[in-house]
């Protein structure tokens, strides 16, 4: 993807799905799946959803990268990922006793482009476990994912310590327990935008057949090899850092037309254009010049925000 100063520009049309991952710092196990990491991650994701509205489509966690699809009629991509990423190094990492910087980078987010692109991404998410030859299905990856939600319509609570309650609770009362201030809160999943007229059955038959593909590709990949296996997964040190991360270039989009990917280059290089020009007025003092529709504008230098003393 182009970038502008070594990362590339943020363009999040609040209609479109994004494709968002991010992995631990060197590939580390830091989420490595136990009941607590999963009830950990699953309440933060519901209360940073309750919290800033945004549509979840599917997601999976691993042991040390995760993977998740949503729309932000809002906008609010940047601040949904900012308050899921820091609660969850913040919780996790107390949880495996680590501490410092527990992501690698900054998330990556691809948008989505067409219905069939959307589908493969399902595919892909669904196939986590058995495409890494961890476990022998999809359902059998201990860790969290949205499953389920999607195939099976479970119905799962998830739970959310306020731990700053907590801690100035502690301070008059000091035979409180974290348990006194846990809410649980649901993670709700919507269905893909072509799929939105399904009844919950049949939404739920088309993605069972997602699934048996996905579970098929990875018989196929993993034919007459041994999987780790669940039990194996668990008793992985969350410290440990694998000998071999797998590293890919980030896409520019995800579709499987090449006429809408064209499309989308020359938008997204028109975009980058205009964010430079307005980029190049900003530093030159222009502070109220208008960047492309959504962009993020730079904040105003805080020396100018700071009056000169007297």
């Amino acid at each position: 993807m182009p970038t502008c100063m070594g990362q590339p520009l943020r363009m999040f049309e609040p209609e479109r799905i994004y494709f968002i991952t991010n992995r631990t710092l060197q590939g580390r196990l830091l989420m490595r799946p136990s009941k607590t990491i999963n009830n950990t991650i699953g309440g933060v994701i519901a209360k940073a959803q309750k919290k800033y509205a945004v549509d979840i489509f599917a997601f999976v966690f691993t042991s040390n990268h995760f993977h998740i699809m949503l729309r932000a009629k809002e906008g609010q991509i940047s601040n949904f990922m900012m308050y899921l990423e820091s609660n969850i190094a913040r919780k996790v990492g107390r949880e495996v006793d680590w501490r410092g910087k527990f992501w690698e980078r900054r998330f990556s987010a691809e948008p989505i482009l067409d219905d069939d692109a959307l589908l493969g991404r399902m595919h892909y998410i669904f196939s986590h476990g058995v495409k890494e030859g961890l476990v022998e299905t999809p359902e059998q990856w201990p860790g969290l994912t949205s499953i389920p939600e999607i195939v099976h319509g479970m119905k799962r609570l998830f739970p959310w310590y306020d731990w700053s309650k907590f801690a100035r609770a502690r301070q008059r009362k000091k035979h409180l327990t974290r348990n006194h201030f846990v809410g649980f809160h649901k993670i709700i999943l919507s269905r893909l935008p072509a799929f939105e007229e399904f009844n919950e059955k049949d939404y739920q038959a088309l993605m069972s057949d997602v699934l048996n593909q996905a579970k098929a590709h990875g018989r196929e990949e993993h034919e007459h090899k041994n999987v780790l296996g669940k039990q194996r997964i668990l008793n992985q040190h969350p410290h440990t850092k694998p000998k071999v991360v797998k590293r890919s270039n980030r896409p520019l989009c995800h579709t499987t037309c090449p006429v809408i990917r064209q499309r989308f280059k020359e938008s997204y290089r028109a975009f980058r254009q205009a964010y430079e020009q307005a980029s190049a007025a900003f530093r030159s003092g222009e502070w109220d010049i208008a960047f492309p529709a959504f962009s993020f504008k730079p904040p105003i230098p805080y020396y100018l925000l700071v009056p000169e003393p007297i």
